[in-house]
């Protein structure tokens, strides 16, 4: 009864549920046939693709995406103006990103924006091929995107990704190098004129957190 209990109390804490779930036979063979050839358990690759929808692939589906392949992307890029394609996707960016934190109901924050968004929606929706964000020797977060769509796409998710990050969590942003194939941004401190009483609130508790590590690491 107690093992009952502690297996129970296991599950409770790692935020997952067992359930009983009955497949197709033929889907299962080819999620069991990928899940191998990645070196993933069935389990996983199942709870990956779960992920994937309610993270991403609803919200696709609502919005009625077209899905087009990495060369045809390009040869659209290659013809469209490079101004037009920057407002749109500003446009796009402060509409998606702020409503993705509505339906996750999660902060408007820089996690939050990692997480959800260069983690995730991002990645997924093929914006870029790599992200990873990093503490610089200048004590300031950095986030760097790799992608091959060329020079002009570094330099719209450079300015798009600056504008969304400046204009929704109030924060500093510049782009610290852009290549063709990749680009980082450097997050900078917020301006304090720019931040109403609730943000004001919130950023002053991010300061007492980060006060608190440096404490604790001390």
């Amino acid at each position: 009864m107690e093992s009952r209990t502690k297996r129970r109390t296991a599950r409770e804490n790692s935020g997952k549920t067992s359930i009983k779930l009955a497949i197709d036979d033929f889907i299962l063979k080819e999620i069991r046939k990928e899940s191998e050839a990645k070196g993933l358990s069935t389990n996983t690759k199942i709870n990956a693709i779960l992920t994937k929808h309610v993270n991403y692939d609803r919200h696709t589906e609502s919005l009625r995406c077209i899905h087009i392949s990495n060369k045809r992307f390009k040869s659209l890029l290659d013809n469209i103006d490079e101004v037009n394609l920057l407002e749109g996707f500003k446009t796009d960016m402060t509409d998606r990103v702020p409503t993705a934190h509505i339906e996750h109901n999660t902060p408007a924050s820089l996690d939050g924006l990692i997480k959800h968004f260069f983690q995730n929606i991002g990645l997924n929706a093929g914006l870029y091929q790599n992200f990873s964000y990093f503490k610089g020797r200048d004590d300031r977060l950095y986030f760097a995107f790799k992608h091959d769509f060329g020079i002009k796409w570094s330099r719209v998710l450079s300015a798009g990704f600056i504008h969304l990050i400046e204009n929704t969590l109030k924060y500093h942003a510049r782009c610290a190098r852009i290549l063709p194939s990749s680009l980082v941004l450097q997050i900078q401190e917020k301006s304090l004129e720019d931040i109403n009483d609730e943000d004001m609130t919130q950023y002053l508790q991010e300061v007492l957190n980060e006060l608190e590590k440096y404490r604790i690491q001390k």
